[in-house]
């Protein structure tokens, strides 16, 4: 009955902004049984910033950047103050030839706040020569699964 009530409350002209508390609480559960549903999660997103506050979490859970496109991505994440918090899983795709540079991987790596898994797919020469890229260092967070597919592309 209180929800009803919130809703009729926000429609009315009599709105209390502790109304708006509750339909946030109903919003986030509704979106919190989405977890694995791209689809209905990208329709959430678009419907309302409420719904997209708490979409967007989910949706950029995981991300994979191809290596041709990585300048992009991190032209990106310069400005986002958002982004960084909610990537858990970053995959790292090697679809160029030439010569990659292992700052900009580093970069994104070390920008990004919660990842917990590093995935690099693809033949990635940097790793092939010395020195290697340091992936984490002693007084940086660790990350708890670093997996290499070396798979030709």
């Amino acid at each position: 009955m209180l929800i009803v009530q919130g809703l009729v409350d926000y429609l009315s002209e009599d709105f209390d902004i502790n109304t708006l508390s509750v339909l946030q609480e109903v919003v986030d559960h509704i979106i919190d049984y989405l977890p694995e549903d791209v689809e209905a999660l990208k329709s959430c997103s678009a419907t309302c910033s409420a719904m997209m506050r708490r979409s967007i979490p989910y949706l950029f859970s995981s991300i994979t950047v191809r290596m041709s496109c990585i300048a992009d991505f991190v032209d990106v994440l310069q400005p986002s103050r958002r982004l960084p918090a909610t990537v858990k899983t970053l995959v790292f795709v090697d679809d160029v030839l030439e010569e990659i540079r292992p700052s900009l991987i580093g970069y994104v790596v070390f920008r990004l706040l919660r990842v917990q898994s590093l995935h690099f797919k693809g033949v990635f020469h940097i790793f092939s020569s010395p020195p290697p890229v340091a992936i984490s260092q002693p007084h940086e967070r660790p990350l708890p699964k670093l997996v290499f597919e070396n798979t030709a592309m």
